[in-house]
C-alpha cells in the first residue's frame, strides 16, 4: 500500500519511498512490515525490482500509478488498485469482499507532468 502515514492511501506508486505490507494474522488484518521501494531514476528496472520486492503480494493499493509500473507488476501477478480513502476501507475490501467500487478513482495517466503536490500526476 502506498501511504504516507498508514491512515490514508494517498501516494502515487512512483513517489512512494516505502510500501506498507499487510496480512491476516489470527483473523485480524495487521501491518506486517514496511518495505523500501527502489530509488527513482532506474527506468524499467525500477519496476522490475519493485515486482521482486513485492513477489509475495497479490495486490497494491495506491492513489495513482503509471502504465510502466502497472504493466510490470501485472506481468508478475500483482494487481494495482487505484483508490483514495482510508487505509482501513482499502484493507476491508482487499481482505474482505474485494469490492473497491466506492474507493476507486479515475486515473488519467502521467503524461501531463508532475506538479509535485503529492497526489500523483494526472489525478483529480
Amino acid at each position: 500500500m502506498a501511504s504516507r502515514n498508514g491512515i490514508l492511501v494517498d501516494q502515487h506508486l512512483g513517489e512512494a519511498a516505502e510500501l506498507w505490507i499487510y496480512g491476516v494474522v489470527n483473523g485480524y488484518t495487521v501491518l506486517i512490515e514496511k518495505r523500501k521501494a527502489p530509488q527513482p531514476g532506474a527506468g524499467e528496472n525500477r519496476w522490475q525490482e519493485l515486482a521482486g520486492i513485492l513477489k509475495d503480494c497479490g495486490l497494491v493499493l495506491a492513489a495513482g500509478a503509471g502504465a510502466r509500473p502497472s504493466k510490470a507488476l501485472d506481468k508478475n501477478g500483482i494487481e494495482i488498485v487505484l483508490m483514495e480513502g482510508a487505509v482501513q476501507e482499502g484493507l476491508a475490501a482487499a481482505f474482505g469482499d474485494g469490492n473497491f467500487s466506492r474507493l476507486k478513482i479515475m486515473w488519467e495517466g502521467c503524461d501531463g507532468g508532475c506538479a509535485g503536490k503529492g497526489r500523483g500526476c494526472g489525478s483529480k
